[in-house]
């Protein structure tokens, strides 16, 4: 059946459709990663099922389960309490096997190959979203400017962009 149409004149439909987007949209993410469409939706409740999917390569006409999760013990296992349905940040772009998601005030790594968390931070402010980039490679041999100088250092890559997700968890709240 076709989706009943939103009365535009009336303000209540028009707020309630768009308290469902953004429901829906928390939990489910679409994005390519590791050259493949993939997407990731989180069940609402109950031990809240993460699944992952790839566009099957032949065809592209089906999606294929790739990895599904309980978040509920993964997250305890790794420290981390969900009383609401966790929110799917972002897929990452180079690895399939990992997804961040929003726990609360935490930004939350899960390896969904290996079924626990690999890593998080805390948020600063409030969190609208977040947008995978992938880093070109002559970045970590690039010299860049140290803080409050003109001088340049060079740093590793692993250290610049563990530097870039601190300074991206802390002022996170500023930017949006």
């Amino acid at each position: 059946p076709a989706p009943a149409r939103v009365d535009e004149a009336d303000p209540c439909k028009v707020e309630e459709r768009g308290l469902l987007i953004m429901e829906v949209t928390n939990r489910r993410r679409i994005g390519v990663s590791e050259g493949r469409l993939r997407y990731a939706e989180v069940t609402p409740g109950g031990p809240f099922l993460l699944s992952s999917y790839a566009l099957d390569d032949d065809e592209g006409s089906g999606w294929k389960l790739e990895h599904q999760v309980s978040l509920r013990q993964v997250l305890a296992d790794g420290g981390y309490s969900a009383q609401a349905a966790p929110q799917i940040a972002v897929l990452d772009p180079v690895d399939a096997n990992i997804i961040y998601l929003k726990v609360g005030k935490d930004v939350v790594v899960v390896d969904m190959h290996n079924g626990n968390v690999i890593g998080g931070c805390r948020l600063q402010g409030e969190y609208v979203s977040l947008v995978p980039c992938v880093l070109p490679h002559w970045l970590g041999s690039s010299r860049i400017p140290a803080q409050g100088t003109y001088q340049f250092s060079y740093v590793f890559s692993f250290a610049f962009v563990a530097a870039l997700l601190q300074m991206f968890c802390a002022s996170l709240g500023r930017i949006l």
